[in-house]
């Protein structure tokens, strides 16, 4: 993850899938409907269909770009995507954030 000059806390990776969400961070064997799941591989259709079927309201992940096949599946589900988080192990399961899919943006509102 590269931090923003914009505020210790905001973070930008690739935007994946369009979306925008506010949440708690889980990871994703925890299988939390209603969070914001934290996967620290690939951007996978198999990931992107898990976080659909159990609830997600977003995806973070390690890496995988804008024009892979689990981020054309996530566009078609409407789920919000960003990749490209390398330190996303760093992120405590339970801190609350914002994920903008679009922008690549990732606010960590505490945590």
């Amino acid at each position: 993850m590269t931090e923003s000059k914009m505020s210790p806390r905001t973070f930008h990776g690739i935007g994946c899938s369009p979306g925008y969400a506010t949440g708690a961070v889980t990871w994703a064997d925890e299988e939390l409907p209603g969070t914001i799941w934290a996967f620290d591989g690939p951007l996978g259709p198999s990931i992107v269909m898990a976080a659909h079927l159990n609830g997600a309201l977003a995806l973070l992940v390690k890496s995988g770009g804008a024009t892979s096949h689990g981020a054309s599946i996530a566009r078609e589900l409407n789920l919000p995507v960003v990749s490209g988080l390398a330190d996303l192990r760093e992120i405590k399961s339970g801190s609350s954030c914002h994920c903008n899919g679009a922008t690549g943006d990732f606010i960590l509102i505490d945590g």
